[in-house]
């Protein structure tokens, strides 16, 4: 398909590619090999949808809690049985930094799912779990594939349900 548009002909690409994104995605493991009671995935925009589509399809069927933070501090529940995922696709969203820097303060394990950014930066700095979106250019909002696949890996290596097969 082709359009009279740029803007469209690369969206239209990267709408096409969410099934090999997300393949791609539910197949990078994570790196987690602990079972946690609670995962906390923070993220803004396109980069919480994946997390938002796990909280509301696991509600009933999780051992573990599953909750999306789209806030600028911690909740006071959180315990060193809490994973922390940073999602950015920019690795420069102010409140994911600002809570991602809250949880390493804290001592809570730590996993970044990003493109790059200072977010990148100060993952590899602290030498937190890391989960990259590959390499290619894309628009934000197309990774949803990504975050959706990465994130469904990182909740089944902590302990959650079975979702990569």
């Amino acid at each position: 398909m082709h359009f009279n548009s740029p803007s469209l002909n690369q969206m239209y690409v990267e709408i096409k590619g969410f099934v090999v994104d997300l393949t791609s995605a539910l197949r990078t493991k994570s790196g987690i090999t602990h079972s946690y009671k609670h995962i906390v995935i923070c993220g803004m925009g396109a980069s919480a949808i994946g997390g938002a589509l796990y909280v509301d399809s696991m509600y009933y069927c999780s051992e573990i809690s599953v909750e999306v933070l789209k806030t600028m501090d911690l909740p006071t529940w959180v315990d060193n049985d809490t994973l922390f995922v940073a999602c950015s696709f920019s690795g420069n969203t102010y409140e994911t930094i600002k809570l991602y820097e809250q949880a390493v303060e804290a001592g809570l394990d730590v996993l970044v799912i990003t493109h790059g950014g200072r977010l990148l930066e100060k993952c590899i700095q602290n030498g937190n779990y890391l989960m990259m979106i590959e390499s290619k250019q894309i628009q934000p909002r197309s990774a949803i594939g990504w975050f959706i696949g990465l994130l469904g890996g990182v909740i089944e290596d902590s302990g959650g349900p079975k979702v990569r097969d």
